[in-house]
């Protein structure tokens, strides 16, 4: 093959290798038991939408998306979803305010930056009137609690369903960082 058609070679294959490194698409969704503190346990539906990058036979990240968190109706709490761009760690019920607590925290820097550069790195919200909002400053009763809320892909279980049992199997995994197993007080970002 001399140079010419090498470089008409390369010239028609460029169009079919730019895609090889860029963002594709997906979600997972399940429902789980959570357990909050008072003892109850419920279920809660989950959509998780992320991105994956990377390259053809290279490596490759997912990142989160969208969470979607909806407590299933029935269960004496209010019926209503969560929805941000963030990792749900945490569901609880605040029996004295009567409110929905929800703990979330930073996937990507930019996040970091639109929500005020939290130390630490996480997020309350709580569902006043049917309503989530964001919550300031961050409950100090919050630290130290185990999250509740499933960290690793739940396609995993090969369920779509999965119990307290299998998500204490799933998240004891050596690989996840200290900040999806507890909300802990110094948990920074790299950013």
């Amino acid at each position: 093959m001399n140079r010419r058609q090498a470089l008409q070679a390369g010239l028609l294959a460029a169009p079919l290798l730019l895609p090889a490194c860029d963002w594709f698409n997906g979600s997972a969704q399940w429902e789980e038991e959570v357990q909050l503190s008072d003892g109850r346990v419920v279920v809660v539906a989950v959509k998780v939408q992320y991105a994956t990058i990377g390259e053809v036979g290279g490596p490759s990240t997912r990142v989160r998306r969208q969470t979607t968190v909806r407590i299933k109706a029935g269960q004496g709490l209010p019926d209503t979803a969560w929805s941000e761009d963030l990792a749900a760690v945490l569901l609880d019920f605040d029996s004295v305010a009567n409110e929905l607590v929800l703990v979330a925290t930073i996937v990507v820097c930019e996040q970091w930056e639109r929500w005020g550069r939290p130390r630490p790195a996480y997020i309350e919200f709580r569902s006043r009137g049917g309503k989530w909002r964001h919550q300031t400053p961050f409950t100090q009763a919050l630290f130290d609690r185990q999250v509740n809320l499933l960290q690793t892909w739940a396609a995993q279980t090969r369920d779509s369903y999965v119990t307290l049992a299998q998500k204490r199997g799933l998240d004891s995994d050596i690989g996840i960082a200290s900040n999806f197993k507890r909300i802990v007080r110094n948990y920074g970002t790299s950013c």
